[in-house]
């Protein structure tokens, strides 16, 4: 990610960024936990994207990042909850009708 990955203010990067994510989370689970907190604020920035593919691509990495976390019998502590749960679940509410159904199915999962 050295150009600029999740920091670059142009969306395709951030797609780019997130897809390595993707590809790396299984390989660097210990990696993922330790910085778990900075990656879920920066994914609780992505919900405040207009951008409805960077946000589709957000919420995919998420939906991987805890299948595998329920995998390695992890539970967000108290401090990660609060700085994503809030956000995330104030997503249900979305205008964009493909986003909401997303963020509900994850609610349920």
């Amino acid at each position: 990610m050295a150009d600029g990955g999740p920091l670059h203010t142009d969306f395709q990067k951030h797609i780019r960024a997130i897809s390595t994510m993707m590809e790396q989370l299984e390989a660097e689970t210990g990696a993922t936990v330790s910085c778990l907190d900075l990656i879920l604020k920066w994914f609780t920035l992505r919900f405040f994207d207009t951008n409805t593919r960077r946000l589709m691509k957000a919420l995919e990495y998420l939906k991987l990042l805890f299948v595998s976390l329920s995998n390695q019998d992890y539970y967000l502590t108290e401090h990660e909850a609060a700085l994503f749960i809030p956000y995330f679940t104030l997503k249900m509410g979305e205008q964009k009708d493909v986003v909401r159904k997303e963020v509900r199915l994850r609610l349920v999962a």
